[in-house]
């Protein structure tokens, strides 16, 4: 047999280690079918990315797309002609939604997300328009209501100023809420509004009669047969509105009341008890303890205040002494603080303001003069020529000096020197001072020395004192020398000092 022959290997098993190759072809494949696998992979890798991509292109376009929806909706909310019309609404709606649709469609880079872009734009479409819906619904009966309302208030206040009307409220109001309500609530509900109807129209006159006669009302109150159908917070509410109304006019009396009792004069009764249900505690507290302290001091405060400056001194020290003697070390304290603001009041008015400090005290001589004279100017056929002679225009005069007299004895008996005595209040001078300025301003001399001499005739001897105040009120210097001229043509001229001119 021939020999075969053999070969001698060169290199080593290490050297052919890492050659060999994952790829394993068959005798019957070729390259393209082997690398298919591969292929297919990276085709469905690129139809995912694309597939995602095609979707969050349609969803960027849906969220532009609900953006601008929203401010349709909030046009048809807020907009008079859809808000409480659903036809309009919709129309409006869609419209704007097919321009929109419209819109971003034509934004999309291909049909694919125009068509996913289309599908999600119609339904949140479908989802506006039932939000839409729902929302116009609920416009639609707060309409309803609020124009019911309108209606109904306007129906009672019409009843409460007309006595045919009034008649007739009742039947007229549940007319009217079974023609609003009846196909909008079930029986039981309109029953129950029905029902409350003749509450509101009594909750109509408490407030009514609150406000026109505040305390009655607050004690009808009390009483369960005025407005029966009310119920226990309705009245409890219409009482502090009595009280609202009464809290101050209890301020306004008891200030006066104070006011009164501190000037030495007999106050009005002052109905304690209703301050006492009206006013805070700490108030009505407070109220109590002056009443408590000042009820039984009118007529010590009235001595103190009119007695002749002479008796003044052991007057006030018996007043605080039987204050003493008479009631604890404590109210013997608060008395005598209290009389001592009576005599710092005495001092101080009659250093201010004597005229006005006589008057305020209760010194009814004077207090009779000055009725007198306000009943002689009341038949007055008004005021005359300064030196008018008739019989009315002489007793207005006449009654004045014996008022003026009677200012200047009780101003003496007060202590104030006859230097010091005036005749008219501070504001009644002031009155005087700024009518003479106005009447200088217009250069008006005749009505300067008309006001001039009518002091004459109103103050009689007492006219130089009276001049000396007016000038310490800023009478200017042409009004004196005028004065001191008379009725003369002279008199005229030294007026002109005072004018503009």
């Amino acid at each position: 047999m021939p020999k075969i022959p053999t070969f001698t290997a060169e290199g080593s098993i290490t050297q052919l280690e890492g050659t060999t190759t994952n790829i394993q072809m068959g005798l019957n494949n070729n390259l393209a079918s082997a690398l298919a696998p591969i292929t297919k992979t990276i085709v469905e890798q690129k139809v995912k990315e694309n597939a995602l991509q095609n979707q969050a292109e349609a969803l960027k376009l849906e969220n532009d797309f609900i953006t601008d929806m929203q401010s349709v909706s909030q046009t048809i909310n807020t907009d008079e002609r859809y808000a409480t019309n659903k036809e309009a609404a919709n129309i409006y709606l869609k419209d704007k939604s097919n321009q929109l649709i419209k819109k971003y469609r034509a934004l999309a880079t291909n049909g694919n997300v125009q068509d996913k872009f289309s599908n999600y734009a119609l339904a949140e479409t479908q989802k506006t328009i039932f939000k839409t819906d729902t929302i116009i619904s609920k416009n639609i009966l707060t309409n309803l209501n609020n124009e019911y309302l309108k209606q109904k208030e306007k129906t009672i206040i019409d009843g409460m100023t007309s006595d045919i009307d009034r008649l007739t409220l009742q039947t007229t109001l549940e007319k009217l809420t079974i023609d609003t309500f009846s196909s909008q609530l079930s029986p039981p509900e309109l029953q129950t509004m029905l029902n409350g109807i003749p509450v509101e129209i009594q909750l109509y006159d408490g407030l009514k009669d609150v406000q026109q006669k505040p305390r009655r009302t607050y004690y009808a109150l009390k009483d369960k047969n005025y407005l029966p159908d009310l119920s226990y917070e309705q009245r409890l509410k219409l009482e502090e509105k009595a009280k609202t109304i009464i809290r101050p006019q209890i301020k306004t009396e008891w200030e006066n009341y104070t006011a009164m009792i501190m000037v030495g004069k007999e106050p009005p009764v002052f109905d304690m008890e209703l301050a006492k249900e009206i006013m805070t505690e700490p108030v009505s507290n407070q109220m109590l303890q002056e009443e408590s302290l000042l009820k039984d001091t009118v007529i010590n405060n009235n001595l103190i205040l009119t007695s002749s400056n002479e008796d003044l001194n052991e007057l006030y020290e018996n007043i605080i002494a039987e204050g003493y003697e008479s009631n604890t070390e404590l109210r013997g304290q608060a008395l005598e603080q209290h009389y001592q603001t009576i005599l710092k009041k005495r001092i101080d008015g009659i250093s201010k303001d004597p005229i006005n400090y006589i008057l305020q005290t209760n010194n009814s001589e004077i207090a009779d003069l000055i009725s007198e004279l306000q009943e002689l100017k009341g038949t007055s056929d008004g005021a005359g020529p300064v030196f008018d002679s008739s019989a009315e225009a002489l007793a207005i005069s006449e009654k004045n000096i014996e008022l003026a007299s009677a200012l200047a004895t009780e101003q003496t008996k007060l202590g104030i020197p006859e230097s010091q005595h005036r005749f008219m209040t501070n504001e009644q001078a002031t009155g005087f001072v700024n009518s003479y300025i106005a009447l200088a301003e217009k250069s008006d001399q005749k009505g300067m020395q008309d006001l001039m001499l009518s002091l004459g005739n109103d103050y009689g001897l007492f006219e130089s004192k009276v001049i000396a105040q007016l000038k310490t009120s800023g009478l200017p210097e042409g009004a004196e020398i005028a004065l001191s001229l008379g009725n003369s043509e002279l008199a005229i001229e030294a007026l002109s000092l005072d004018t503009k001119e």
